[in-house]
């Protein structure tokens, strides 16, 4: 089952963790988008931000 929200980011350690770790806490589900290199270099998401680490509802 997708959880609710869909954490989008780079594959770096540590980057996600606190919000892997608060919506564990509070009992949610979530499905995470790993943007490579490849993928951030073709595509739209470079285009809309500077930064990648994205929570969306």
């Amino acid at each position: 089952m997708p959880g609710q929200y869909t954490i989008t980011y780079f594959p770096v350690r540590g980057r996600v963790e606190a919000i892997r770790m608060l919506l564990a806490d509070q009992g949610q589900q979530w499905t995470e988008d790993v943007v490579t290199v490849e993928i951030w270099r073709n595509g739209d998401l470079k285009k809309s931000s500077a930064y990648v680490d994205a929570l969306q509802t």
